[in-house]
Formats: structure tokens, sequence, C-alpha cells
């Protein structure tokens, strides 16, 4: 080819046409009326020629043997090298020269000229139509057959993929897990799940106000930000817990302890406290259900018989569970004032705790001085029916037809509202306005800076006896004798619908804004939950009590109800659904005093006693649980379905500990149990660490021991015999007889250690220094014991001096309760004399 040619086309082959240009050409018929010229006989061929002309060469192809590539590229020579245009639409004429590259210039020019008109054409429709910069027309699905498409999750940067895939929702996002593994990496990833999972879980900004106390009443089933938290589990526990509530699929979990009719109710995720008829206040744990305190005396002294409950014909619970607190008799604490009357409301948030009664006053409680009542208040002139609060303010509402607005902090009265014409049973608070509901059939909206009422909402003709009112304020809703339940328009007054479906009078209601449902109890014993948005009933509950529903009150997982039977009904949707743990939060977070006597509750005594009740051992340590032997029987007496014949029973060394742990940790997998067992702290045999570790496994076994005997010495025949370290051992016996001795006022004397021969010596010197090690422990104990009641002693022997000192008229009274006292602390037993006074120096005792 000549060198002039082949300067001619690298000239103009860049520049003379794109790719894009050659594609629209070929797809295009263009006439000489378009181009503004005469027709030509010849022109349409020639148009035709022109625009199927290229100047961009083809890729190279492979060489093959046959076909060398001189051939191929002379096959692939371009048409204008063999022919030349002429100007005007001419036929074209063949060239004299191939060499001199005219017709290479000519069908260039040819080329730009057609160009210049295609772009005149473009610009005018794009002034006319849209802008000519964007993508808006351009038709991808005709793509040239080298066009490749490029993937995003290898294109795009992962950030900008991840902000791709949370546009997803959650099946949309489990379907992108599978495209392929970059796909799987970005889809599966924490970070993606926990937005999703809050996106369909969490609560928006607008429903938890600041100054709200609906964040104290239940669970959120949100855990706190943590790296290792598993999202995507934790959004299908979620789902599945969410169709629980669709099929009504729940345990009913029975609390037996008060003496009479439970009043109200109110719980989070740690605890359960209720209020009663009999004249105290319970805390239950909300984990194992089990009374940990009582607040005031109870106005009877033995329970009184509870009714059979009642086969209910309809849903029935897949489980139940009692609590079986009657057995337990959890201590009475006697506070300094408590009420002398039926516990009618309660509410409390993280600080303080507000009772009303029919004594006529409200008592306000100290959560964080261990539940210390500070302060009695009396505004009415009968029972307090409700009472609600915010950091601010609180309100309550009376028998006597009115309701009291009052000062959280220091209780003085602001307003007392008149307005209705019978007993205000209900009221709630937001903000600055207030919703009551009385039994004259008439709800009150109140401004508490002015203190009027700006709205009223009317029911047909009956009293209303319970009333809710929405976060955002805008929603009121209200029951009572009309066996439904209104919703009303705040703003408007309008009534927005009635919620159906009770047959009886609507005693409670609560409104959980963060899922969308609103929960009602009935005197027809029945428990709704109906859909806020559209007012369907969820699930219905009836006859699961023996009496009337007095209160009712549900989170995310359960309702607890209250009835007129002494019973707390928990109905609890996510009762041994697997994953429950991971939406609760982790309990060593929380340090109320609430969980801090919980982890009080049991004793080193209390958890061997309980220990070798069940499993019918003699272990005398906290200690010897860290061989994991104990553990794995104590879980196995739940279910049977620990291999008992994998433990070792007779493990002494480490790596006999670990295999024990390795069976246990098996176990917790199978069963799901969220709890992380730590392995490396407990084969250590410290006391502390296994005394936590066992602390929360009696927890456990409290909510998961299904009842019935169980027989721990022929579970363990597979095993083997028990350690030496869990050999029955006197010094323990000696020192609960001790301990028990101190409590009768008697001396306590410790009981002599029985030595264990051996037949060799090594084996004696290691028996004796166990022994001596016991008995040191022992002695420890003793002396703590010893100075823990003689300093009470002496703080009671104080006290008595103190009031002698300020009345001595006391002391010469024969008869008085501090003779007597003093009798008891100056007794001596038989055979001990106190030594006599030596006359020395007269020397005053500091403590």
């Amino acid at each position: 080819m000549p060198e002039e040619l082949a300067s001619q086309k690298q000239e103009y082959s860049p520049c003379a046409m794109s790719s894009a240009a050659d594609n629209r050409l070929t797809e295009s018929s263009i006439s000489n009326e378009d181009l503004g010229q005469e027709p030509h006989q010849g022109s349409p061929g020639w148009i035709r020629r022109c625009v199927s002309t290229t100047f961009r060469r083809r890729r190279p192809t492979v060489d093959t043997p046959s076909r060398p590539a001189t051939a191929k590229w002379e096959q692939q020579e371009p048409f204008y090298l063999q022919q030349q245009p002429t100007i005007g639409g001419a036929p074209p004429s063949l060239p004299d020269d191939n060499s001199s590259g005219a017709a290479a210039r000519a069908a260039a020019a040819a080329q730009n000229e057609i160009l210049d008109y295609m772009r005149r054409v473009r610009a005018k429709e794009c002034n006319g139509h849209g802008d000519a910069e964007s993508g808006v027309g351009i038709d991808m699905w005709h793509v040239g057959p080298e066009t490749a498409i490029a993937h995003p999750a290898s294109e795009l940067p992962k950030e900008l993929f991840a902000q791709v895939l949370s546009y997803l929702d959650a099946h949309s996002l489990i379907n992108a897990e599978v495209v392929s593994r970059q796909w799987h990496l970005s889809a599966s990833h924490g970070l993606m799940w926990k937005r999703t999972f809050l996106n369909d879980f969490g609560p928006s900004s607008s429903t938890i106000p600041e100054n709200s106390s609906e964040f104290h009443i239940g669970g959120q089933g949100l855990v706190d930000d943590e790296a290792d938290q598993d999202w995507k589990k934790m959004w299908k526990t979620r789902k599945a817990l969410h169709q629980r509530w669709t099929d009504g699929h729940a345990a009913a979990i029975y609390l037996e302890g008060h003496y009479d009719s439970v009043y109200c109710v109110q719980f989070d995720e740690n605890k359960i406290l209720t209020g009663s008829r009999d004249r105290t206040i319970r805390i239950w744990d909300a984990h194992t259900y089990k009374c940990l305190r009582i607040l005031g005396i109870p106005a009877r002294s033995k329970p009184i018989t509870l009714e059979v409950l009642p086969d209910s014909g309809g849903r029935r619970p897949f489980t139940k569970r009692f609590s079986q607190q009657f057995r337990l008799a959890p201590t009475v604490d006697e506070p300094a004032i408590y009420h002398v009357g039926s516990i009618l409301c309660l509410q409390y948030d993280e600080e303080l705790m507000i009772t009303g009664s029919s004594d006529f006053t409200c008592i306000m409680w100290d959560i964080k001085a261990d539940w210390t009542p500070i302060r009695r208040v009396k505004y009415h002139n009968a029972g307090v029916l409700d009472v609600c609060f915010d950091k601010k303010h609180v309100v309550s509402c009376s028998k006597d037809t009115s309701v009291c607005l009052w000062d959280r902090q220091t209780g003085d009265l602001i307003h007392r509202l008149h307005g209705h014409r019978g007993p205000v049973n209900a009221v709630q608070l937001r903000g600055n306005l207030a919703v009551s509901a009385s039994g004259d059939g008439v709800s009150k909206l109140w401004n508490l800076v002015s203190g009027n009422c700006v709205k009223e909402f009317h029911s047909r003709d009956r009293g209303m006896a319970c009333v809710e009112f929405s976060l955002d304020s805008l929603t009121v809703f209200a029951g009572g004798n009309d066996q439904v339940i209104y919703q009303f328009d705040a703003s408007t007054g309008e009534l927005i619908r009635e919620l159906k479906g009770h047959s009886d009078l609507v005693r409670s209601l609560h409104l959980d804004s963060a899922n969308g449902r609103i929960v009602s109890g009935s005197y027809d014993t029945s428990v709704r939950a109906y859909d806020v948005r559209t007012g369907d009933t969820v699930v219905e509950f009836t006859g699961w009590t023996a009496s009337w529903i007095l209160s009712a009150k549900l989170d995310y997982r359960r309702i607890v109800a209250t009835s007129q039977d002494s019973r707390v009904l928990v109905i609890d949707f996510g009762f041994e659904l697997p994953g429950m743990g991971l939406l609760e939060r982790n309990p060593k977070q929380d340090f109320d005093s609430v969980n801090d006597m919980r982890n009080m509750g049991e004793s080193r005594q209390e958890l061997l006693s309980w220990l070798n009740d069940l499993l019918q051992l003699n272990v005398t340590r906290i200690e010897d649980c860290g061989t994991g032997a104990v553990l794995c029987q104590i879980y196995d007496s739940i279910d049977k379905d620990v291999p008992m014949n994998k433990v070792k029973f007779e493990a002494r060394t480490e790596t006999d500990y670990l295999h024990n742990f390795k069976v246990l940790q098996q176990y917790f997998l199978d069963k799901e149990i969220p709890r992380s067992i730590p392995v490396q702290a407990l084969v250590r045999c410290k006391m502390q660490d296994n005394l936590e570790f066992l602390q929360w496994t009696k927890r456990h076994w409290n909510v998961k021991w299904p009842g019935g005997p169980y027989d721990a010495v022929g579970r363990r025949k597979g095993a083997g015999r028990v350690a030496a370290t869990a050999a029955p051992a006197p010094i323990a016996s000696a020192r609960t007889s001790g301990a028990g001795a101190a409590r009768r006022g008697t001396t306590p004397t410790t009981a002599r250690p029985r030595r264990t021969g051996a037949a060799g010596g090594t084996t004696a010197s290691a028996a004796a220094l166990q022994e001596i090690n016991q008995m040191k422990e022992t002695v420890a104990g003793l002396e703590r014991e010893r100075d823990f009641y003689f300093s009470k002693l002496r703080d009671i022997e104080l006290l008595l001096q103190q009031a002698v000192d300020d009345d001595p008229g006391l002391d010469k009274e024969e008869n008085s309760l501090i003779k007597q006292v003093q009798a008891i602390l100056y007794s001596t037993e038989e055979g001990f004399e106190i030594p006599a006074d030596d006359g020395g120096a007269d020397e005053q005792e500091t403590f």
C-alpha cells in the first residue's frame, strides 16, 4: 500500500466518523430532499454506499495457516479506496490512480457533509423536546454485539453497592444473597441486616417522645448496638414472633401469690409490678416469674382459695406454667409509709413509682433508693382510681369526680380540674394535654396550662371505664359499658371508628404505638388485641382466667393481664421461641435495684442446697461446678437431652473439664440457648465465676424445668461415680448448723471434721491438704457469720441505750419492751459466766 494513502487513512479515520455515527447512518434513510439537493438518477445508490462506508478498521483476527494475514487484509479493504464520488450527487467514478489519495479525500468529504447534517437534525430535535446532555431516550436494548454489561458488585465501590442494596426489602435481600459470592458477601453483611431490621421493626422518630412514660411499659425488642449482633437472625425471630401473633400461638403463665383481686399492672423487660386489693405491690422477675419483693402489709395472712381455670372453648394456650409463689413465701418488707387500702393504680419509670389507693392517698416510691417510700400526698376525698406522670407533672383522678395536677418534684398541687359528673375512672397525660374518662359517659381533653376543658368525646349513653391517648396526641381511645372501643380524632372530636368484639364492660385499654396494636380487657373474661391502623382484631383470648379482666398491658412479645381471681396472666408469644434471647438486653447491663436483688437472691448455701436436692449429690463448694459435670446434669434434668454417657464425673484434669464443657456447649447449640459459656473462666474453678454462671443456670432452670421427678442417680449410671470433689463433707453440715444456731441465739459450735485415711503418702498428703483447705474455708465463713450477727446485735444494743438516754423512765418499767429485748441480749447459756470486772482502766469502746 502506498505511504501517502496510508497516511491519509490515518489522518481521516479517527476524526471522520465514530462508531455511534456508523450505527445511526446505517439505520437511517436520507434522500436528496433532506440534503437540500436536486434529485439525481444515480444518487440513491451512492447515498447508500456512503452511509455504509466506515473508516474504522476491524480488529485483526488470529491468523490461521490455511489463510495468510495479507489475503485477509486485502479482503477487508474499504470501499472508498476502490472508487471516487463526485460533487453534487453525481454518480461515482473509479479513480485512475489509486496511489494519489483523491478517492480517500472525496469519501471523507462526503461523510463529513452527512455527519454535519445529522448533527443539525439532532440539535433541532433536542431543542424542541428535551435536554441534549441527558441520557433520556437512549435505547440500551439495541446495543451492539460487542457491548458488555458490567457487574455492579465488581465495578461499583463497596459502599455504593451497599447503598444500592439498602433499598431492598428483607425478602429481596435474601434473594440477592444467592446471586453470586460477591452479592452474598454484601447482602449478608451485619450492617445491611441491621438497617433492614430497624426499618421493619424499629420505632420511628415520632413513636416515643422524650417525655413519655410509654417507654417504660414492656420491652421494645431492640438490643444495644453491639458489633457481634446477629441482625439477620434477629429479623427472622421477630418475623416468627409476628406470625405467632397472627396465629394466636401463645403460652399462658400464671403468677399466683396475691391474696385478692389484682387491679393494676405495669412491666418492662426485667420486672413486672402488680397492685392488689390485698394492699400490697409485688415485684416479679420477668424472666423466672419469681416474686422478688412485696411492698406493703398484706390484708390477709393466708392466700385465698383460687378458682379453677375454665376450659375455654376457643383458642387455647400451647402450654401452661404456674409460678407457685405461695410455696416460695417471699419475705414481706414493712416500709415506713404504706397503703392501708386496696392498690388501685400504679405507674413507674427508672427513678420513681407512684401508687394510688382506696385510702384516698398516693405514695411516691424512690426506686433507686431500694423502693423507699418518700412522700404521701392526699388531694382527693375518695379512692384514687388512676395516676400517670411524666418528667414534670403528675395527674391523678378519683371517685370524687375530680382530676388533680401536681408537681412531680415537690408534690405541690397545681390545678384541680372539675367538670365530670361521675367518678373519673382513667386518665392519660401527653405533654400539656391530659384526657380523662368518667362514669358520666364523657371523655374530656384538658389543657393543663389553663386548666380548661378544650374538647369532649361522648359515648352513646353509658359510662366510660378506660381511656388511652396516642403518643402523637392525635387520637383518643375510650371504652366502657357500651361494650365497644371508641376511636376519636383529638383535633376535631369526631368519631373515627368503633372497635367491636366484647360482650361486656371494657375495663382496660393499653396502646402499643411502636407495634401498632391496642389491647383491651373486659368483664367477659376476654383479652383482645386490635390493629390500630385498620381496626381489625389481631388476636382474641377468652376464658384464660376464672373471672373479670381488670387490667391489661402489652409489648412486642407478651400481654400481661390481671384478674379478679387474684392471678396475673402472662400471655407470652415468644415462649421457647428460638432466638428470643437476641431481642432482649443483656441483664448485666441493667443496674437497677430489682436486678441487684435478683442476682443476690440465690446465695451459695441456697444454690448448693438446690443442687444437692436436685441431683442427689453432696457438693460442698461452688467451685466444684468448674468440672462441668454438675452443670451438664442440671441441664439434663430439664429435658433429658444431654448425653450423660459422655460426661466425666471423675474429671480431675483440665482436659477432662474441657471435655465436659464441650458436651455442654453442644447442648447449648442444639437448644439455641442465647448464652455463651465462659469456659476458660469456669475451668479455673474460681468461686466468683462459677457462682455467677450457676445463678444464671438456676434462673434458666426455673423457666424451663417442666416439673416432675428426675432420676439423677439413674441418669449418672453411664457416667461413672461422682468424683471426690463431690464427696460428703461434714464441714458443710457443720457450717450450716453453726449458722442456724447463730440465728436461734445460741453459741455456734463447729463439728470436728473426720479425716479419711489413705493408703500412700502422696495420696494421704493430698487428702490432708484438701481437708485443711476446707477447714480454713469453714472457719472463715463462721467468722464472717459471727461478725455479721454481732454487728446487728450491737446496733440493737446502741439503739436501746439511745432510747433510755432520751427517756430515762423507759428503763424503770419492769415489763417494757426495752427490758424484754435487753433480757434476750444479755442472756447466757448454762455453764457460761460473765468475767468479773477487774477494776482496770475505764476505757471507752469505739465502733
